[in-house]
């Protein structure tokens, strides 16, 4: 394969100028990608100096976008370490709710890669502080906002959460703004005296009893971006091998990464942490897959200070509307924006009773509000109008979780709901909720954990918050979408060979069959193995 390099500052896209070089960077991907790549079997490197570029002008929400193209690599530069050392930082008007505009977004690409790049702002949608009073009478919060930390007076508290400031651990107190009224973030912080100019208080957020002096504090000024919004640091959608290697994100305005009806997903060297005196990345989930397909492999990654799941990984459920006299072919209720990678033989799984059943497909046809699939084979009698089915094309054939640590997040570190899983060798460690979910948490999301092997991982301190009452183990198999709560879909579990610790329960298995647990050794645990009700797990 033939390889053209492409220098950024032949576009005018030069580091540390202090000025917009997002216009620059569009016309060196523009040049990248009219090289017939596929045709004549090139990569077309667009290579980045060393320093900070600035991105300010975006377009469609987007700094840096990549449409219908493939094989670019954009590279940045290591130091002596390997550390990259090229920044792209995109720059926004400080301020509450911020109309944000993504960092990179793919479409319809296919074999780029991001290489060697730190992803960041010029200010940072987030704060923390140490707490100088917690009055639960006054339902009254005193700050010293840490030095280097972005604040303002009357910047919003959203994903707010308590932390220790020797250790940088979270505290084992509830998160400080999850389940409240809406109304409270009406509240904001107002600047008083002291503290050298960076003393904050704030009233009425029903936090302080959560709150001692000297507890460590962060905070966000975002939470959810408007509809036509970007507020994500990389969005990928009908993109067929996204390679992440070497890359690093100290923060994000609104959820991380989003994944959208991709194929081929490889994270190697990536880490999500704060950075400075920052406690916290991002208000929402590192990383959110819906209906890709293909592999998944996460290697060496280092995940933590992300509010809700670091990697929720998800196809869904389709309610079938029709299904033929001849039981041959079915119509679904299917959302339309996940088909570029579906094709003659894909897998649909029926959710039945008895178990799934597997067909495969011979012909799809779009109609306005449905998918019609005609089947290679008949279906059973027990498969009828108003009950669920999920497109193969939706699933991945393969994720693999390797060397990774997922810690101090305030959320579950793996939220999978999909199948073929494999984590092994992996540390997990001061998240709020479960270390691994397995299993659907509501219709929209789905579908159930088949072939998961877990094994040779370490589990850690997690779990002190019991979300809707069934993430509350290390590792948590659950079915939380009401209409199919009847049966233990989840099945063929592994869970082998783990070092499970300072825990209130190790693992917890309900909605599962043929789950097979064997040579996890237990520290520090209160209840090492909980089982639900009796009819719906079969070990």
């Amino acid at each position: 394969m033939g390889k053209v390099v492409l220098k950024a500052s032949d576009f005018g896209a030069v580091p540390n100028t202090g000025e917009d070089m997002a216009p620059a960077l569009r016309l060196a991907i523009t040049k990248a990608a009219q090289y017939e790549t596929k045709k004549h079997d090139l990569t077309v490197m667009i290579q980045l100096e060393a320093g900070e570029y600035r991105l300010a002008e975006s377009v469609d929400n987007v700094m840096l976008p990549f449409r219908g193209c493939s094989g670019i690599i954009l590279k940045g530069v290591v130091d002596e370490k390997g550390e990259p050392c090229t920044w792209l930082k995109v720059r926004l008007k400080l301020q509450n709710d911020v109309a944000a505009s993504a960092h990179i977004a793919l479409w319809e690409t296919k074999d780029i890669r991001l290489e060697n790049l730190i992803f960041d702002y010029t200010e940072r949608f987030s704060s923390a502080g140490k707490v100088v009073e917690a009055d639960p009478e006054q339902d009254r919060v005193v700050v010293d906002v840490l030095e280097g930390q972005s604040h303002f007076d009357g910047m919003k508290c959203y994903s707010a959460n308590s932390w220790n400031l020797k250790t940088r651990e979270m505290n084992n107190v509830d998160a400080l703004t999850i389940g409240v009224n809406k109304a409270v973030f009406s509240h904001t912080w107002r600047r008083i005296p002291g503290g050298d100019g960076r003393r904050y208080e704030i009233q009425g957020m029903h936090f302080a009893r959560l709150l001692q002096p000297g507890d460590g504090m962060s905070w966000h000024f975002n939470v959810v971006g408007q509809p036509g919004e970007m507020p994500f640091v990389i969005y990928a959608e009908d993109s067929e091998n996204i390679q992440l290697e070497n890359i690093r994100i100290y923060s994000c305005i609104g959820m991380t990464a989003i994944f959208k009806g991709n194929k081929d997903i490889t994270m190697k060297n990536i880490r999500v942490e704060p950075e400075g005196t920052s406690l916290a990345v991002s208000p929402r989930d590192f990383a959110w897959f819906v209906a890709n397909s293909g592999k998944l492999l996460v290697e060496n990654a280092y995940v933590k200070g992300v509010r809700w799941d670091p990697f929720n990984i998800h196809s869904g459920f389709c309610k079938i509307t029709s299904v033929s006299e001849d039981r041959a072919q079915v119509c679904a209720e299917m959302k339309k924006d996940y088909l570029r990678f579906r094709c003659k033989g894909d897998k649909v799984i029926f959710w039945t009773k008895e178990g799934p059943v597997e067909r495969r497909t011979a012909c799809i046809e779009e109609k306005e509000a449905e998918l019609c699939m005609t089947l290679t084979e008949k279906l059973p009698s027990i498969i009828m109008e108003g009950m669920y089915l999920t497109p193969g094309w939706w699933n991945l054939d393969e994720a693999v979780f390797r060397h990774t640590t997922i810690e101090g997040n305030c959320g579950t570190g793996i939220l999978y709901q999909n199948e073929n899983l494999l984590v092994e060798d992996c540390i997990f460690r001061n998240n709020t909720y479960d270390d691994i979910g397995l299993g659907p948490i509501d219709p929209w999301e789905g579908c159930f954990a088949r072939n998961i092997v877990i094994r040779n991982n370490v589990f850690e301190g997690s779990a002190w918050m019991n979300k809707y009452r069934v993430h509350d183990g290390a590792i948590s198999i659950f079915n939380g979408y009401e209409p199919m709560r009847d049966c233990p879909y989840n099945c063929d579990i592994v869970i082998e060979n783990n070092v499970i610790r300072d825990q209130a329960t190790g693992i917890s298995i309900r909605n599962a069959e043929q789950v097979r647990l064997a040579g996890n050794r237990m520290e520090r645990v209160k209840t090492e193995v909980l089982v639900g009700r009796q009819e719906m797990v079969r070990l």
